[in-house]
């Protein structure tokens, strides 16, 4: 049963987004030609977006860095700035609940699942990849077994008709 995938819009970037319909990228069709010489295309195409939304989440990664330190730091300043006592595990807290902070973990989630997506089709075009030279094998197998077949009637027939000729065959052949 075929499973309806839908679409998916990534994030390759500052502001730039694309949106890929699985339901045409993934299934071959019956245009085996048209495939194969565009499976190549294709591959390097997403191959591409998977790279731009890695790169994407690695800028969201050292950002979340960046917001945890300057975060930090202005924790550590209003807890000496209201004589409170300075721990770790307060610090950490505190970080976690500042909305600067949790909109950047938020972001850095939102980024690394557009690569984890883009990555998966990456891996899914590989797999399209292998389908297809497993189909053309195929396709050549039966090629060559019909070729045998026609070339082994052919040898069949030339030799019943052979046999005719001669008057060797004592029953008739519908040829």
């Amino acid at each position: 049963m075929l499973k309806e995938l839908g679409k998916v819009v990534i994030d390759v970037g500052v502001g730039e987004e694309v949106e890929l319909d699985l339901d045409e990228l993934i299934p071959i069709s019956e245009d085996l030609n048209m495939e194969f010489s565009d499976q190549a295309a294709l591959y390097a195409y997403i191959a591409m977006l998977a790279a731009q939304a890695e790169a994407v989440w690695l800028d969201s990664k050292r950002d979340l860095d960046e917001v945890y330190a300057v975060t930090d730091k202005a924790v550590r300043q209003d807890f000496v700035a209201n004589n409170e006592r300075v721990t770790e595990g307060k610090v950490a807290a505190e970080i976690k609940i500042r909305k600067g902070y949790s909109n950047a973990v938020d972001e850095e989630l939102f980024c690394h699942e557009q690569f984890l997506i883009m990555r998966a089709l990456e891996r899914a075009m590989s797999q399209r990849a292998q389908m297809l030279i497993s189909l053309g094998a195929h396709l050549r197998a039966e090629a060559e077994q019909t070729g045998m077949l026609i070339r082994d009637t052919k040898k069949e027939i030339d030799r019943l008709r052979k046999h005719k000729r001669n008057g060797s065959v004592e029953r008739d052949i519908p040829f």
